[in-house]
């Protein structure tokens, strides 16, 4: 005899999962049976088992008669604890929401309305509806089950008027109507509501119902009960969660807000530690610059005054070697003739010629270091940390000097110099953001160009532009590059840090700068001074 074909896993799986899903229909259809003269429809696509049915009948027809007879406590129990499993249910649905907070509106909507149709089975309704309003009145959501719901919120405003009326004429008590009477005939339904028979409307309120901030409605009974106290006492402990809930998400936005917020701040103080140690840095530079002018000043002054001390020595000497020369023909011919040997040997014409051109240049020089030394003393300016009035091309002129050796080979300067006057500012702020300037427009230049330093006075105002013929900046980082420790360099050759500093200097100065750039052509900034600084 062979053996029996093995049933596969997966079938037998399936199997379980039919009958599983049989079973929670057959619980949800004795679930709701009370709303149907407890009568239930155990269709055959269900896949029950034939004993099964046979036994729900059975029960089913046991409640029938319990119902015809007196024990009526019995039943009473039964309906609590079917209140209870939906309630219990409906509060489990309206906790979802406080995990969905972040998700979509769809999963919000469909937790919100998943929780309504179990509080809606609880109170036995056709129909719940519940909205929000915000401080002005106006609806903000809406959720219903039960019918198609309205898709505008205008169309409940009516509704939410006759509520706020009977609310405030009741102490913001729920309100009941068990009969179609005038008032509730009055109310204005939306488009596509049910007609309604009986109504409990429940205010949600906050301070002590100071604020009306919701209304949860039921309508239509499914059995032939009344709204009453029961209904009340399961709508209010729903209303409760939706408190709960609602408090959490707000206290979870509230701490994700500042979470951010200090996030945000962390950064800001990042960012200042680090310009101040920039401008600390720059200070520091300063500071080493000017004690290194003034070292270098004192031998080059000196050197200077020996050159020119030695030039009229030189001059002096070679005039009485002319002199001397004029006498050599009175000499014996021996000793004329040995003068002139040792005067072609010594090449005194070459040296009388060349020393002059010697002394000329050392003397050009040390005037060029003398003009350098100027114009790091200019530039630093470590004794002017106060307001003054200052002449923004001597400025400019220094920070070239300073600036020449990352220009020089890089871009031709071209100035273009307006008739302004002298503007009030901490010149070697002004310097440093001039020098930024400088620097990046030779550093964006990928072969020889030009930078173009133009200066005009408009309307009480200053304004310095500074356009180079570089690789210009791309529209995406246009918006960034005032940002600290934003930088286009490679890793290594720029710290993000100039710009914003430039930035954070002009401002300071009641002033602004801006930019305007293209690829491949070049980039603008402009500095806008104020003549005058208000008073502060």
């Amino acid at each position: 005899m062979s053996d029996p074909t093995p049933v596969s896993s997966t079938a037998a799986d399936e199997k379980v999962a039919i009958s599983r899903r049989a079973l929670e229909k057959l619980i949800k259809e004795i679930y709701t049976a009370h709303t149907k003269g407890w009568q239930v429809d155990l269709k055959p696509e269900y896949g029950l088992p034939k004993m099964l049915v046979l036994t729900v009948e059975k029960m089913l027809e046991a409640v029938r008669n319990l119902m015809q007879g007196k024990d009526a406590q019995i039943m009473a129990l039964g309906y609590a604890n079917m209140r209870t499993l939906f309630l219990s249910e409906a509060l489990i649905r309206l906790n979802e929401i406080d995990e969905t907070g972040k998700q979509s509106a769809d999963a919000k909507k469909k937790s919100y309305c998943d929780a309504l149709n179990e509080i809606m089975c609880a109170v036995s309704a056709h129909l719940a509806v519940l909205f929000f309003v915000d401080g002005r009145g106006l609806i903000t959501e809406i959720y219903s089950q039960g019918f198609a719901e309205a898709s505008d919120k205008s169309d409940y405003t009516a509704m939410l008027a006759a509520f706020i009326t009977q609310f405030a004429a009741n102490d913001c008590k729920p309100l009941i109507i068990n009969e179609a009477n005038a008032a509730l005939k009055s109310l204005v339904v939306p488009t596509g509501h049910p007609p309604l028979t009986q109504m409990l409307a429940c205010p949600i309120t906050f301070n002590n119902n100071k604020q009306l901030r919701g209304v949860l409605y039921f309508a239509n009974k499914t059995d032939a009960t009344a709204f009453g106290e029961n209904e009340i006492m399961v709508s209010d402990l729903f209303i409760r969660e939706i408190f709960n809930v609602r408090d959490r998400m707000r206290l979870t936005r509230q701490l994700q807000h500042e979470k951010a917020e200090q996030g945000r701040l962390l950064n800001e103080i990042q960012c200042t530690q680090e310009q101040l140690l920039q401008s600390e840095k720059m200070a520091s530079i300063g500071q080493l610059a000017a004690g290194v002018a003034h070292e270098i000043n004192n031998p080059v002054g000196y050197i200077s005054s020996n050159i020119s001390t030695m030039q009229n020595y030189l001059a002096n000497i070679f005039n009485l070697l002319e002199k001397y020369q004029a006498t050599e023909e009175f000499l014996p011919d021996d000793k004329r003739q040995q003068m002139a040997a040792d005067r072609k040997t010594a090449d005194l014409e070459f040296i009388s010629e060349d020393v002059n051109d010697l002394v000329r240049e050392s003397i050009e020089g040390v005037t060029r270091v003398k003009q350098i030394v100027s114009d790091l003393k200019n530039f630093s300016r470590v004794d002017e940390t106060e307001w003054a009035y200052a002449d923004l091309h001597q400025c400019i002129d220094s920070t070239l000097n300073i600036a020449h050796n990352e220009t020089k080979y890089k871009a031709e300067i071209v100035k273009y110099y307006g008739d302004i006057p002298k503007v009030s500012c901490i010149a070697a702020q002004i310097n440093q953001v001039v020098l930024n300037l400088l620097v990046n427009a030779a550093h964006a230049m990928k072969s020889h160009g030009t930078i173009t330093i133009t200066t005009q006075c408009e309307n009480d105002q200053v304004k310095i532009s500074v356009a180079d013929t570089g690789c210009g900046i791309p529209e995406e980082n246009i918006t960034r590059i005032f940002d600290p420790f934003f930088t286009s360099k490679p890793v290594g050759e720029g710290t993000g840090l100039g710009l914003s500093l430039s930035y954070g200097i002009i401002e300071k100065h009641s002033g602004k700068i801006e930019v305007a750039s293209e690829l491949g052509k070049g980039t603008v900034f402009t500095i806008t001074l104020p003549v005058n600084q208000a008073k502060k």
